[in-house]
């Protein structure tokens, strides 16, 4: 075991249930509102399954938004976790050695977390969570059933990631800046037809480009709402947002919360 590694099934959060079946270990757990889980790893590669609610997960430099019906595959590396405003909860599945051996080094060592959409497997996930629930005779082959096609997603997902064009990284990186690009600037910068570039985003990220940039404007007013005492008008205006009305009705159909409502949850009010 890798020095202050959780152990093969051990996870952070409130356990709600535990179960065995065949070569897995399946555990769902929950978590509070706004909850933040210190940086951590796990000494063997698992899957986490996001059921309900949402969290952002840093591992490195790097940051990722996990929304209910998409699945995470780590592999050891260090990461830490911050909660929405809802209460969430993860299935967590780990295997014997030999499952993750036969996989090959992409599975079973260690390496990068992968993020898998809920557009890409939320099908997948759903279908675990309800068979993780079943008791009958047959329920554990299909849970190994079902963990074996989401281990081939992650298996060819992982050949996909090493074709990732180098124009992403910098379309990505104009989309958090001020002001935003339009679609056919980002295409003509990356050399892409717009179609292009829409497809290979959302492939990579889960969302298209327009969704990717109000999710970072929504993040930046909500840091801003936790941090400082800043008029509502002002934290729209600095977040990009048109006024305060179009910030409220971002927010509400994001978190399903006004920025006050948000301010006092955020602050334990």
């Amino acid at each position: 075991m890798r020095p202050s590694a959780l152990a093969a099934g051990v996870y952070l959060g409130r356990p709600e249930r535990r179960r065995v079946a065949g070569a897995l270990i399946l555990c769902r757990t929950s978590y509070a509102p706004l909850e933040r889980l210190p940086e951590h790893a796990h000494d063997a590669s698992y899957l986490c399954l996001a059921l309900t609610g949402e969290f952002h997960e840093r591992s490195g430099r790097t940051e990722e938004r996990v929304a209910a019906g998409a699945a995470v595959l780590h592999a050891g590396e260090r990461h830490a976790d911050r909660f929405g405003v809802q209460e969430a909860s993860c299935l967590n599945l780990s295997f014997e050695p030999a499952w993750s051996e036969r996989f090959g080094p992409w599975f079973a060592g260690e390496g990068p977390a992968r993020y898998a959409p809920a557009g890409a497997v939320g099908g997948l996930v759903r279908r675990l969570a309800r068979e993780f629930d079943e008791t009958d005779e047959a329920s554990a082959l299909a849970l190994e059933g079902l963990t074996l096609e989401l281990a081939a997603f992650f298996a060819r997902a992982a050949r996909l990631e090493r074709q990732a064009p180098r124009w992403l990284d910098a379309a990505v990186e104009r989309l958090r800046a001020e002001p935003p690009p339009s679609l056919a600037e980002l295409a003509r910068a990356a050399d892409v037809h717009p179609a292009t570039l829409v497809r290979t985003f959302r492939r990579f990220h889960g969302c298209s480009p327009g969704e990717y940039r109000r999710r970072c404007r929504v993040e930046r007013a909500c840091e801003d709402l936790r941090r400082s005492d800043t008029p509502l008008a002002a934290v729209a205006a600095r977040a990009g947002f048109a006024d305060q009305s179009h910030f409220t009705r971002a927010l509400r159909a994001a978190i399903g919360l006004s920025p006050a409502a948000y301010r006092r949850r955020a602050r334990g009010g």
